[in-house]
């Protein structure tokens, strides 16, 4: 199995680092992006396995690139993971109703980590 490449795309920095270090013992490839018009075009020339999105950020929020992947061809198999800062019932069913593969909270490593074990192995 190839080395799983995955794209994070979030406005923060610090959610970046956070990001590196949840996937440092496995075995993935990281590409990062700094809003939703930056991601669209590092998706369509990186082709990632899997995208984490962040869904409140400038320039393009997660749901408006959600729907610019899902109806672009060349993009629209890849699965996207919602990353979130809000746990509430309410913005979950919001990802799921708009198409998101997964949720995470983007501050717990855990959920991150399990909403894409199916496509990352431990070293």
């Amino acid at each position: 199995m190839s080395v799983p490449k995955i794209l994070s795309i979030d406005d923060s920095r610090m959610i970046h680092t956070l990001i590196k270090r949840a996937f440092s013992s496995y075995k993935v490839e990281m590409v990062f992006a700094s809003n939703g018009q930056e991601g669209l075009t590092v998706a369509a020339r990186e082709m990632p396995d899997i995208i984490l999105l962040d869904v409140t950020m400038p320039v393009m929020d997660g749901y408006g690139l959600l729907k610019s992947i899902q109806t672009n061809p060349q993009l629209s198999h890849l699965p996207v993971i919602a990353l979130t800062s809000f746990a509430q019932e309410e913005s979950q069913e919001k990802a799921k109703s708009a198409g998101f593969y997964g949720y995470a909270l983007k501050t717990n490593k855990e959920t991150i980590l399990q909403a894409i074990s199916n496509f990352i192995e431990n070293d």
